[in-house]
């Protein structure tokens, strides 16, 4: 897979993952507040860490702690340790989890309008695909 095709790949996953959050985003039963103020997120997916998906999780993750100044956290949890990827998502409307990454055709197990981004062949170039995600679409 191409460097291009890897972070495509990767934001699209991260997008879905935004969607996810907004399951638990409001529930607030397990998020840790500290003292000062920070509030920890989790997040979780199934694959390796050193992939191209959990490595965007943790710059993802990095970057939102630096850009808020470290008013929120987040953690990030690989290799499918809080589950599956059905288990992330319905920890996600549980509030267990805040941000589940999953593939697209699991989200639409839950939401049916991702069913479509499972045609076959509906996509077929890089250029397309940009398009698509990337574009007002």
């Amino acid at each position: 897979m191409s460097k291009k095709s890897s972070a495509l790949a990767a934001a699209g996953i991260l997008a879905a993952a935004v969607v996810l959050s907004g399951f638990s985003i409001y529930k607030d039963s397990h998020q840790k507040n500290s003292t000062d103020g920070t509030i920890t997120l989790r997040m979780a997916q199934t694959s390796s860490q050193t992939g191209a998906i959990g490595q965007a999780m943790d710059h993802f993750a990095d970057r939102i702690y630096e850009e808020t100044g470290g008013k929120y956290k987040i953690e990030t949890y690989h290799n499918g340790q809080l589950g599956a990827e059905i288990d992330t998502i319905e920890g996600c409307q549980m509030g267990t989890i805040d941000i589940a990454v999953v593939n697209q055709s699991t989200i639409g197990n839950f939401i049916s309008d991702f069913q479509a981004l499972d045609i076959p062949y509906l996509i077929t170039s890089t250029d397309q695909a940009d398009a698509v995600f990337l574009g007002d679409i």
